[in-house]
Parts: C-alpha cells; sequence; structure tokens
C-alpha cells in the first residue's frame, strides 16, 4: 500500500480549508430592518451563513489578452509614426471602442442613466432619447472606426 507523506496531506488540507477556495459571508438585518454583510458572525443577531466562492471572472482572461494586445498595437504604433500621430491613433481607437461600447450597453435595453454635471440630478434615458444615442453612436462607428488605421 502506497503511504503519503503527512506533509503533502497537511497541504492538501489546508488548501481545501483555504480562505481563496471559498469563504463565509454572514448576511443579517439590525433593529431598523438593514441588511448587513460581513466575514464575521453578529454577536448579538441572527444570521444566515452565505458561501461564496473566489474564482476570477469569466471576463477576466478575455480583459488580460484584450490589455495586452493594445499595448503591443500601441508600441507597434509608436515605433511606426512619431509621437502625436501615435497619440491621435491611440485617441481615436479608445473614442471608437467608447462609441462601440455606449451602443453595445445602449442596443442591451437595461436602463440607462444620467448624472446632470451642473445640478447633480439623475434622470434615465426614455425610448426616444434611446434610439437618438443608438443613432448618434452608430452614425460615429460607421464615420471614424471602420477604416483601419
Amino acid at each position: 500500500m502506497n503511504k503519503i507523506p503527512l506533509g503533502i496531506l497537511i497541504c492538501i488540507a489546508l488548501s481545501m480549508n483555504s480562505p481563496m477556495a471559498s469563504s463565509e459571508i454572514y448576511r443579517w438585518k439590525d433593529e431598523n430592518g438593514n441588511v448587513h454583510y460581513s466575514a464575521t458572525k453578529p454577536r448579538d443577531s441572527e444570521s444566515e451563513s452565505i458561501k461564496v466562492r473566489n474564482k476570477p471572472s469569466s471576463d477576466a482572461e478575455r480583459m488580460k489578452k484584450n490589455l495586452q494586445q493594445k499595448r503591443e498595437a500601441a508600441a507597434a504604433a509608436k515605433q511606426k509614426d512619431g509621437p502625436k500621430e501615435s497619440f491621435k491613433r491611440q485617441a481615436s481607437k479608445e473614442q471608437c471602442d467608447l462609441a462601440k461600447s455606449n451602443l453595445e450597453t445602449l442596443s442591451t435595453g437595461i436602463r440607462v442613466k444620467r448624472t446632470d454635471e451642473k445640478t447633480g440630478e439623475i434622470s434615465y434615458l426614455d425610448d426616444e432619447a434611446r434610439n437618438e444615442e443608438k443613432s448618434y453612436n452608430k452614425n460615429f462607428i460607421d464615420m471614424y472606426c471602420s477604416n483601419p488605421t
């Protein structure tokens, strides 16, 4: 029979119970009915234990690759052009990415809020304003983002 060294068994046991594998969060309501979350169990309130798995976002790897590609493209553009042209190209690429992101958000149907810069008042886009914004972003993408740089 194979014997597993004690050190390996201890490492396995510790890794299964590590905070990185999963953690516990406690949820409770205070006397005012406000919901609270904490990593420590409250002493004077009844709480509900919630298991949380600590995994990286499913988008993390894609975002990491995207960032690396952007860095490589910026380095290549910097070598190809002078600093002024490289800056212009990067600015227009960022504007195109922003317009594409805005269009994607507007197309999902979720509520989109705006904050008035002067008053701080929050408002939500109605269907007409949403359609205007979608049209603006589509036109911007067609005009400035279609040509490869």
